[in-house]
């Protein structure tokens, strides 16, 4: 899985959303201290990237985890499979994002305040100078067309946008099916909502 074991989080993880052992595509969240986008599928690890992971997630991209991006943020990294877009930003402008946005993310959550709460406190402890999305299990869900990056772009951009279509990109790469604009819930099925908002936080 992402980041060659060493901090992606394992697929047992996952009993906490019903899903068993059974091994997934994950996604990761991380912080490290060098600002190059995660390549997985280079040989060896930076060693002076002093990784810290921040939480995991199955088969989507969380929400929290997009409003503490923007689209200037997307890092293609190049490869022989194609192009995979990673997030980094500086952490100092992902907390500042995340105060920024907090009312928007709200608005669309409104039910969910203490898990937002919990984690902005996981984000802002993580101590180091950037942020990063390993993105490539996620990826490799979509063909090679480009439609995974353009979601993405769509996905990010609602935080400016607010248009409908941007939102649409945004539920869809957090899994959130059958979103009611009106009472401003979704169902999460037989999962934790959290699944969907922040994936599972690491200890």
């Amino acid at each position: 899985m992402g980041l060659h074991g060493s901090a992606c989080p394992a697929a047992a993880e996952l009993g906490s959303f019903g899903e068993g052992g059974v091994v997934s595509n994950q996604a990761c969240l991380f912080a490290e201290d060098t600002s190059a986008p995660y390549d997985p599928l280079a040989e060896k690890c930076d060693p002076g990237a002093n990784t810290v992971q921040v939480a995991g997630a199955a088969y989507q991209i969380p929400a929290f985890w997009l409003a503490c991006f923007d689209t200037a943020d997307i890092a293609v990294v190049e490869s022989e499979e194609g192009d995979i877009p990673q997030l980094v930003s500086e952490l100092e402008r992902v907390r500042f994002r995340l105060a920024e946005r907090e009312a928007a993310v709200q608005e669309l959550f409104p039910a969910h305040a203490a898990a937002w709460d919990e984690f902005r406190c996981a984000v802002e402890a993580a101590g180091r100078k950037y942020l990063k999305v390993d993105t490539y299990e996620i990826w490799m869900l979509e063909e090679d067309d480009g439609e995974f990056g353009r979601l993405l772009k769509k996905a990010l951009s609602w935080f400016r946008s607010r248009t409908a279509s941007d939102l649409d990109a945004l539920l869809s790469l957090a899994g959130i099916e059958a979103y009611d604009s009106e009472s401003k819930t979704f169902s999460a099925g037989d999962d934790d909502p959290k699944r969907f908002l922040y994936g599972w936080l690491e200890e």
